[in-house]
Protein backbone atom coordinates (compact mmCIF):
# COMPACT_ATOMS: atom_id res chain seq x y z
CA UNK A 1 0.00 0.00 0.00
CA UNK A 2 2.89 1.86 1.12
CA UNK A 3 4.84 2.02 -1.82
CA UNK A 4 1.97 2.57 -4.66
CA UNK A 5 0.81 5.40 -2.78
CA UNK A 6 4.11 6.95 -2.63
CA UNK A 7 4.77 6.52 -6.44
CA UNK A 8 1.75 7.94 -6.86
CA UNK A 9 2.67 11.20 -4.82
CA UNK A 10 6.19 10.96 -6.49
CA UNK A 11 4.36 10.94 -10.18
CA UNK A 12 2.21 13.28 -8.86
CA UNK A 13 5.31 16.04 -7.87
CA UNK A 14 6.52 14.73 -11.52
CA UNK A 15 3.49 15.70 -13.26
CA UNK A 16 2.65 12.98 -14.95
CA UNK A 17 -0.65 12.41 -13.40
CA UNK A 18 -2.35 9.37 -15.36
CA UNK A 19 0.60 7.41 -14.16
CA UNK A 20 -0.06 9.12 -10.29
CA UNK A 21 -3.91 7.72 -10.70
CA UNK A 22 -2.44 4.17 -11.57
CA UNK A 23 -0.55 3.91 -8.35
CA UNK A 24 -3.09 5.73 -6.07
CA UNK A 25 -5.84 3.25 -7.25
CA UNK A 26 -3.77 0.34 -6.63
CA UNK A 27 -3.56 1.34 -2.71
CA UNK A 28 -7.07 2.44 -3.00
CA UNK A 29 -7.99 -1.09 -3.65
CA UNK A 30 -6.15 -2.38 -1.47
CA UNK A 31 -7.14 -0.22 1.84
CA UNK A 32 -9.73 1.52 1.06
CA UNK A 33 -9.33 3.45 4.78
CA UNK A 34 -7.21 6.17 3.02
CA UNK A 35 -9.48 8.09 1.86
CA UNK A 36 -6.73 10.90 1.46
CA UNK A 37 -6.36 8.80 -2.29
CA UNK A 38 -9.93 9.66 -2.66
CA UNK A 39 -8.95 13.06 -2.26
CA UNK A 40 -5.84 13.14 -4.25
CA UNK A 41 -7.11 11.30 -7.36
CA UNK A 42 -10.53 13.46 -7.65
CA UNK A 43 -8.15 16.15 -7.31
CA UNK A 44 -6.01 15.03 -10.27
CA UNK A 45 -8.89 14.21 -12.37
CA UNK A 46 -10.08 18.03 -11.12
CA UNK A 47 -7.53 19.39 -12.42
CA UNK A 48 -7.17 17.38 -15.62
CA UNK A 49 -11.02 18.93 -16.31
CA UNK A 50 -12.04 14.89 -15.84
CA UNK A 51 -15.72 16.46 -13.78
CA UNK A 52 -17.00 13.02 -14.24
CA UNK A 53 -14.45 10.69 -13.66
CA UNK A 54 -13.90 13.24 -10.18
CA UNK A 55 -17.51 13.22 -8.72
CA UNK A 56 -17.24 9.07 -7.60
CA UNK A 57 -14.22 10.28 -5.61
CA UNK A 58 -15.08 13.42 -3.84
CA UNK A 59 -18.77 11.19 -3.03
CA UNK A 60 -17.23 9.52 -1.10
CA UNK A 61 -15.69 12.01 1.16
CA UNK A 62 -19.27 13.78 1.81
CA UNK A 63 -19.49 11.78 5.32
CA UNK A 64 -15.89 13.40 6.40
CA UNK A 65 -16.36 16.98 5.60
CA UNK A 66 -14.76 17.86 9.32
CA UNK A 67 -11.16 16.68 7.37
CA UNK A 68 -12.27 18.17 3.54
CA UNK A 69 -14.22 20.76 4.18
CA UNK A 70 -14.24 22.04 0.65
CA UNK A 71 -15.68 18.61 -0.85
CA UNK A 72 -19.27 20.11 -1.01
CA UNK A 73 -17.79 23.33 -3.21
CA UNK A 74 -15.95 20.98 -5.26
CA UNK A 75 -18.49 19.10 -5.73
CA UNK A 76 -21.10 21.71 -6.54
CA UNK A 77 -18.42 22.77 -9.32
CA UNK A 78 -18.32 19.30 -10.57
CA UNK A 79 -21.94 19.16 -10.96
CA UNK A 80 -21.94 22.48 -12.60
CA UNK A 81 -19.77 21.56 -15.42
CA UNK A 82 -21.54 18.44 -15.87
CA UNK A 83 -24.96 19.27 -16.10
CA UNK A 84 -25.63 17.07 -13.12
CA UNK A 85 -27.97 17.95 -10.03
CA UNK A 86 -26.11 18.39 -6.86
CA UNK A 87 -25.92 16.14 -4.28
CA UNK A 88 -27.95 12.91 -5.10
Amino acid sequence: VFINTNLGRMYRWLDKPDSAIVHFRRSLVRDTSQHRLSYEIGSIYLAKKNYWAAIPYFEKLTNRLSKYPDVPDILAVCYDMTGQERYK
